[in-house]
């Protein structure tokens, strides 16, 4: 049986909170996302389908233990349904899943943005530093 996509937005943006490591994420909470919930009810995917085939934005949102079951029976039903699946921008914490999967292949595109505050300080002081040796100045063309 291939349930209909539903849409509950406060459950998906617990789920998000919860399990969402990929910003990404947060994108699967905007209006026009199809949610698709597990039964179990602790995971979730946003996609749209377009052409038969669900765009699933970003990776599976649910527990690390809990992803390769979420895989398997979102890509039964959407089989079920006659459609196809491709994952995008889904990261490569999910990349890393299915690289030696026959069934999915990779297109990578682009990268995510990584932030890491370690040594900010060195570098918002030598900006400072910079600024005050060299001040801006406007200028009228």
């Amino acid at each position: 049986m291939v349930l209909e996509p539903k849409r509950d937005v406060q459950r998906a943006r617990e789920l998000v909170f919860a399990h969402s490591l990929n910003p990404i994420a947060y994108q699967i909470l905007n209006p026009g996302i199809q949610h698709w919930f597990s039964h179990e009810g602790d995971a979730l995917i946003g996609y749209i389908t377009c052409n038969r085939i669900r765009v699933v934005a970003g990776a599976p949102v649910c527990s690390p233990e809990r992803i390769n079951g979420v895989v398997d029976r979102f890509e039964s039903e959407a089989t079920r349904a006659k459609e196809t699946v491709c994952y995008f921008h889904a990261g490569p914490r999910f990349a890393k899943l299915v690289r030696n999967s026959r069934g999915h292949s990779i297109a990578a595109i682009g990268a995510l943005p990584y932030w890491n505050p370690v040594g900010w300080d060195k570098i918002l002081k030598a900006t400072l530093l910079f600024a005050t040796r060299y001040p801006a100045r406007a200028t009228k063309e």
